[in-house]
């Protein structure tokens, strides 16, 4: 063998470890984030309630517990959500990793994220209205938008942010059609939180 077919094999052979390495690092985070996944109503029930107390309004329930990276989110709404996305109001509790302050810089992104898991994201969002609520005990804002969603139909997102259980920063999210939004239901809901 000469000696540059001697370096091309080694070359050959690192580049071959290294896939696999990069397929075997790939893998375990396919498997954490799976697992991380609850589609039971007992696991998003889990996953919400070590976020915050509370009542949910009649005809809610919990659908989808997640818990990824540090990040936990638990959505909340009528009949099933994994069929039925984007027909009715949906409910998201999200806890970040790290304190409350983190909120602010992270607060885009994850209503992107959250908006995807309820069914879409709301486009040319506007407020439409803002109004002061006491979360688990604390002053937060609540801020009501609207856009267009898939499809074209008039999408509402109210947003507010608070102190998870734990300590670390949370975000409430609600979502859903403004034909058949249901703020006394989201009223009732905050009110109850603990």
């Amino acid at each position: 063998m000469t000696r540059t077919t001697k370096i091309l094999l080694a070359i050959g052979a690192v580049c071959a470890i290294g896939c696999c390495g990069v397929v075997a690092v790939v893998g375990y985070a396919g498997m954490k984030i799976g697992k991380g996944v609850d589609l039971s109503p007992a696991g998003a029930h889990k996953t919400a309630s070590e976020i915050a107390d509370y009542t949910l309004p009649e005809g809610y329930s919990e659908q989808m517990g997640m818990a990824i990276l540090g990040m936990k989110m638990a959505l909340i709404g009528q009949g099933d959500i994994k069929t039925s996305a984007g027909t009715s109001m949906s409910i998201a509790l999200i806890e970040l990793p790290g304190d409350a302050n983190g909120a602010n810089a992270a607060s885009d992104a994850i209503k992107d994220s959250a908006s995807q898991q309820m069914g879409g994201r709301v486009k040319d969002a506007h407020t439409v209205d803002e109004r002061d609520v006491t979360i688990r005990g604390e002053s937060a804002t609540l801020t009501i938008s609207e856009g267009s969603g898939s499809g074209g139909a008039t999408m509402r997102q109210a947003t507010a942010q608070f102190t998870a259980k734990s300590g670390h920063a949370a975000m409430l999210m609600a979502m859903g059609p403004s034909e058949s939004w249901d703020q006394a239901a989201l009223d009732a809901f905050i009110a109850s939180m603990k």
